[in-house]
């Protein structure tokens, strides 16, 4: 932990200790190691979340759904869903597929758009082209 501190007349004050936050260097590296191309959102000190890039089949069900209009609202989430890999969030990191998709799960209903922002259509997007091996958006 590190602490948070401000100035008062050249003294420094010390404020309340500010916790660390986010996925450590070392999930992100073991997350890599099993998908090399990665895409990540994050508002600080709230949540991050890692993608890995979509497969072909999963590419071709987002567009497929994209392009139904009764499927169209959910077709962002469902993809986020497919590919989340890693997520913080609410003071843990939730590392592994299947961990990551029950932490998106739960994270969502806090914050229903989360994957639905321009800023983690762009990352997933940037993956599926091939555009960036990695992206971070805030």
């Amino acid at each position: 932990m590190s602490a948070s501190s401000a100035t008062n007349g050249g003294n420094i004050i010390h404020l309340q200790p500010t916790p660390a936050w986010g996925l450590t260097d070392e999930q992100i590296a073991d997350v890599r190691a099993k998908h090399p191309r990665l895409g990540q959102i994050q508002r600080s000190g709230r949540y991050q979340i890692v993608f890995r890039a979509p497969k072909r089949a999963e590419y071709k069900r987002f567009r497929a759904q994209a392009n139904e209009p009764a499927r169209r609202a959910e077709a962002q989430e469902l993809l986020a869903r497919a590919v989340v890999v890693a997520v913080w969030w609410q003071g843990r990191a939730h590392v592994g597929e299947g961990a990551a998709r029950d932490a998106l799960d739960g994270l969502l209903e806090e914050y229903p758009a989360a994957v639905d922002s321009a800023a983690a259509s762009e990352v997933i997007e940037k993956l599926m082209s091939g555009a960036v091996a990695d992206e971070e958006k805030d």
